[in-house]
């Protein structure tokens, strides 16, 4: 298979008559054998947003309404994004990883002004608010295993982990 797309195709996927990169469906509800087995699901109504820096803690902490600053690397929490009047905007996930990089997942929609909205709010020398370009390009996907699998996606470079759910 040449691209993701296509390989979703061969596995019946169905996609969304305005937008053809929007997985809908695979034609057929999932059973219970089905889920027990384990699943791909790709995720592709879901964007990310990567704020890096050394103050990229400290500025989001000011700026969403959930404490970013104590956010450790195994932690997932969600937080969401507020006008000066308080009235919600924006709910997303957001998590930390090793190199200190603060990662927001949020619906697709909301990605670009929600971006651009944390951007007006950085300094000169503050942290970089973007859409990774490493992952901008490549699919998403959720997996589900119930017994140790060797790997869903084995494409190198695809960013898909396995995670075993008792």
């Amino acid at each position: 298979m040449s691209n993701w797309t296509e390989y979703l195709a061969s596995h019946g996927a169905r996609f969304h008559i305005d937008e053809a990169s929007q997985v809908e469906d695979f034609g057929r509800t999932l059973t219970t054998a089905d889920l027990s087995a384990g699943f791909v699901a790709p995720v592709t109504d879901l964007g990310l947003i990567a704020v890096a820096g050394e103050d990229a803690a400290s500025f989001l902490h000011k700026q969403l309404t959930n404490d970013v600053e104590h956010l450790g690397t195994g932690e997932a929490r969600l937080a969401g994004f507020c006008t000066p009047k308080g009235r919600l905007q924006a709910t997303f996930l957001i998590w930390r990883d090793s190199e200190g990089t603060v990662w927001l997942q949020l619906p697709r929609a909301l990605q670009a002004p929600l971006q651009k909205r944390l951007s007006m709010f950085v300094l000169r020398a503050g942290p970089s608010c973007a859409t990774p370009p490493t992952r901008r390009q490549s699919p998403r996907c959720s997996v589900s295993a119930a017994r140790p699998a060797k790997r869903p996606c084995a494409r190198p470079g695809w960013p898909c982990r396995a995670r075993r759910w008792a």
